[in-house]
């Protein structure tokens, strides 16, 4: 029952403590993208709520790992909290949950601050650009066109290899189709037409 005590405590702390909707409107200010909780929580509605991933369904050794995300104040702690996703749990991981308080009266700053190495999803745009374009850093299919378009030709490479191969046996046979047939042509006019 005591530590049932402290767990409670948590889930009774004001909203603002898991969610900020600074970071939200720095990015639609910034990049002109609407972004949703989803960004860094485990529901797309944010954490208040009854629904999976939000504070009111959890229960038992969720509770105890969102107590023990909780007390990662400073960076280094690897934490699994059931509200946030991982890129959520990797922002606790490198900046620890006082800079990402802190961070809500500097979003930019505290975007700077991540490594850009950084890049959960290995899609080759670091997690900090995709912060700051809307864009989420756990989907790899998430990204403005330019910017995924080395990764997206990397990961095709060997189809685009063959794509280019199939075409050269294509016209390489085409054009040996058309030789064929006139030459056939050629043949059937000599033996039609009236020697001279």
């Amino acid at each position: 029952m005591m530590r049932l005590i402290p767990l409670l405590a948590l889930l009774l702390l004001p909203a603002r403590l898991s969610a900020y909707p600074e970071f939200q409107q720095f990015i639609l200010t910034n990049s002109g993208t609407k972004v949703d909780c989803a960004l860094c929580h485990a529901n797309a509605d944010g954490p208040e709520g009854l629904k999976e991933g939000q504070l009111g369904a959890l229960k038992g050794e969720e509770l105890e790992r969102l107590a023990t995300s909780r007390r990662a104040i400073a960076p280094g702690q690897k934490v699994h909290s059931p509200i946030l996703n991982p890129f959520g749990n990797e922002l606790i991981l490198r900046l620890g949950r006082s800079a990402l308080a802190e961070g809500r009266k500097n979003p930019a700053a505290m975007i700077d601050a991540l490594p850009e190495d950084l890049d959960l999803d290995r899609d080759g745009i670091p997690d900090k650009t995709e912060l700051r374009e809307g864009t989420l850093p756990t989907d790899e299919e998430s990204g403005r066109f330019w910017r995924l378009f080395p990764h997206r030709f990397k990961q095709n490479l060997f189809h685009i290899g063959m794509g280019v191969l199939a075409t050269f046996f294509l016209l390489y046979g085409l054009e040996n189709l058309l030789k064929a047939f006139k030459s056939r042509y050629r043949l059937q006019h000599r033996r039609s037409s009236p020697p001279q």
